[in-house]
């Protein structure tokens, strides 16, 4: 298993660690990855180090940035072990256990909105407990940047509550949202990122979706 084997094995096997919940499996699958770093670079622990650094930034690219610290977390502390004993031998083949391909999820969430009473309050609290910076001040909205990328826009409301708000991956989403469940209602808001019209569903709450 060479070249671009490696690479798709790698990805399914990080992806497969990533979704476990289950912590005595979720060790065994975070084994999967480091054999597949080691069968692509060696025993050597800086390329091996490098390798898992590499995948994490690849997590980051694809905005996936609280998956990319879990991961930097989970695989630098199974590094710090394998430095006080010897590493397990590498099996013959790699077998990914993660199941049928997934499609590509219909949306990505890109920020939440956060509607409240006082929105200089608001500021002053997710500066401190997120050390967030303001990155677009306008009449109707605060939008926030935490100092792990995620964004959040405050807005002045007295439902005091948060709404994800998510972008397509697919061309038309809001047919499968209809038969979900999901309505769209007349209520858009802006935020940097365009238009985000709210959907309300009787059992899930609302969701908002960038037009």
């Amino acid at each position: 298993m060479v070249g671009t084997d490696l690479k798709v094995s790698l990805a399914k096997a990080v992806d497969a660690a990533l979704a476990e919940t289950d912590p005595n499996k979720a060790d065994e699958k975070y084994m999967e990855v480091l054999q597949i770093v080691r069968m692509q670079v060696g025993d050597n622990e800086t390329d091996m180090a490098n390798a898992m650094q590499a995948v994490a930034k690849d997590l980051e690219d694809q905005g996936r940035k609280q998956q990319a610290f879990d991961f930097k977390q989970k695989t630098c502390i199974m590094l710090l072990e394998f430095t006080m004993m010897p590493l397990p031998p590498l099996p013959d083949n790699i077998v990914i256990a993660t199941g049928p391909a997934l499609e590509e999820p219909l949306l990505k969430q890109v920020m939440t909105i956060h509607f409240v009473d006082d929105v200089d309050l608001a500021k002053k609290h997710y500066a401190k407990i997120l050390q967030a910076i303001i990155i677009d001040d306008s009449e109707s909205s605060v939008c926030l940047r935490t100092i792990h990328g995620a964004m959040i826009v405050l807005a002045r409301g007295h439902s005091h509550e948060q709404i994800p708000v998510y972008e397509s991956q697919k061309k038309d989403p809001k047919p499968v949202l209809e038969g979900l469940g999901w309505s769209a209602n007349n209520s858009h808001h802006s935020t940097p990122g365009g238009k985000a019209q709210l959907y309300t569903h009787p059992k899930l709450g609302k969701l908002a979706l960038l037009s």
